[in-house]
């Protein structure tokens, strides 16, 4: 049974915390959703936002922050227009999957210990909810994913556990929408890793860790075009990448 939850913290790990991903946070303000690795909160994030909120209809975005492109344009650093696209709607009793982050265990690196200090200094008023999730087997990654539905949690549970997932937490958004974060664990193919070198239509995104100055490797990949009805992927390998 999941727990209904408006902010969280989540991240992988092996038992040892030899190996371990970036910390993830998800949480909502109003009816609007948010996904991003912890460190860059205020930088760069996934938003899912209710319909008719934009002005070119697009409901959803991937990118850097429009503050956070305006301080880079003032340094003369690159500041690429975010990601928009339609994300998948439930209609009357269905359950639409809106994201995914996948944790290939091969490519996770060492715990990032600044982060867990940061941490350890935060007052308890401060702590907002984290929890970790075990490491998947080698050859295979943790799938944590979000799905949209107008269903109550328990009416959808079957729904989920059916397709290999374990309901974890979900949102409560006002307008009725409720957010479901699930996991599973699945196989996972290098091959579908991006390569800049064999595909020319990949974007790259460089030099994050100079400009932020964080000591988790930021670099980002991308590429494809945003498609609307899209599930909106992420792949985190050495800090977090992006598949469309």
């Amino acid at each position: 049974m999941d727990i209904e939850i408006d902010t969280f913290r989540i991240f992988i790990r092996d038992e040892e915390d030899k190996k371990r991903s970036s910390t993830w946070h998800v949480n909502n303000t109003g009816n609007s959703v948010y996904l991003y690795v912890n460190s860059l909160g205020g930088r760069m994030k996934a938003s899912f936002h209710p319909e008719g909120k934009s002005s070119d209809g697009k409901d959803s975005q991937f990118g850097f922050e429009k503050k956070y492109r305006e301080k880079l344009t003032a340094e003369s650093y690159d500041s690429p227009k975010p990601l928009r696209w339609i994300r998948p709607k439930p209609v009357n009793d269905s359950v639409v999957q809106v994201a995914k982050v996948l944790f290939p265990t091969d490519y996770l690196k060492g715990s990032v210990a600044d982060e867990r200090e940061n941490y350890k200094r935060e007052t308890d008023s401060k702590r907002k909810w984290r929890f970790s999730l075990p490491i998947a087997k080698e050859g295979e990654a943790v799938e944590v994913s979000l799905f949209y539905s107008i269903k109550k949690p328990n009416d959808i549970e079957d729904v989920f556990i059916r397709k290999g997932f374990t309901p974890m937490f979900y949102i409560d958004l006002p307008n009725g929408e409720i957010v479901s974060v699930v996991g599973r664990n699945v196989a996972f193919d290098p091959k579908s890793l991006p390569n800049p070198n064999k595909n020319p239509s990949i974007k790259e995104l460089d030099g994050m860790k100079q400009i932020n100055d964080y000591e988790e490797n930021l670099h980002i990949t991308l590429f494809g075009d945003p498609k609307d009805g899209e599930v909106f992927q992420l792949i985190e390998i050495d800090g977090p990448a992006i598949i469309r």
